[in-house]
């Protein structure tokens, strides 16, 4: 079992297209930053990996997306 940074449970869930890039901050540190595919256009989902908060922010952007883009 996974536990998210504030202790709960987490499932791990195959999301297809997510797309995980690392910025570097100005202080030096690595931050993740989430989106629902590659490309322009592609809205950054919301939560930790694999909370509710992500998955639903998943589904909600894959449910507007573009018909183009698949």
């Amino acid at each position: 079992m996974i536990r998210l940074p504030n202790g709960k449970p987490s499932v791990k869930v195959n999301l297809p297209g997510v797309n995980a890039v690392r910025k570097r901050l100005a202080s030096g540190g690595v931050a993740m930053h989430y989106y629902a595919w590659r490309g322009k256009g592609a809205p950054k989902l919301q939560g930790e990996p694999g909370s509710p908060e992500f998955i639903k922010s998943y589904h909600d952007a894959r449910a507007t997306r573009p018909a183009h883009h698949d």
